[in-house]
């Protein structure tokens, strides 16, 4: 069994620093330290994301220049398509993946996520048509797309000055406004 003061020791060791061994090789020797193996995967995960960053980001261009029904459409809705897409459909992670090595299949998967997107993009309905067809329709049944002129409304100060009579006659008409 290990004690208390054990642990502490263990601790307390761990907590310092190593002594320096002596460099061994020529390398070790030199002023520049030699890279750790965190560091290197450090950087190269780094590398890596840079990667895959510019790979999305080049993706979501190029769909959006091959489809014209998608140049309108804001980068993030497209990428945030393409991330829900390449979640249901395998093929597409595959073919990301090997892009450098495979170009042929990464540029025929951007080919088949631009026409499912305009697609399913196809039946939404377009904000400004959609407003124009209403207000055509709104024409054609003589609604006025203005809204009514409002009378000046009266301050406290006017209606405390009114008689009984004026104040009942101003009343008539503010309901008489109203329906």
């Amino acid at each position: 069994d290990t004690t208390g003061d054990e642990w502490d020791e263990l601790l307390k060791d761990s907590q310092t620093e190593p002594d320096k061994a002596k460099p061994e090789s020529a390398a070790e020797k030199s002023d520049e330290a030699p890279v750790s193996r965190v560091e290197f995967d450090a950087l190269k995960n780094a590398m890596s994301k840079k990667d895959t960053d510019e790979g999305i980001a080049a993706a979501v261009d190029h769909i959006q220049e091959g489809n014209d029904a998608l140049k309108g459409m804001p980068k993030r809705a497209v990428k945030s398509y393409l991330y829900g897409l390449a979640d249901e459909k395998p093929a597409i992670l595959s073919a990301f993946g090997d892009r450098h090595q495979n170009p042929k299949a990464w540029e025929k998967a951007q080919v088949l996520i631009g026409k499912e997107m305009a697609k399913d993009f196809a039946d939404m309905p377009d904000a400004d048509l959609t407003a124009g067809v209403q207000a055509a329709a709104n024409a054609v049944r003589g609604v006025s797309n203005t809204s009514p002129a409002k009378d000046a409304e009266l301050s406290n100060a006017q209606y405390s000055a009114m008689s009984d009579a004026e104040f009942e006659e101003q009343k008539r008409k503010e309901l008489a406004a109203r329906t």
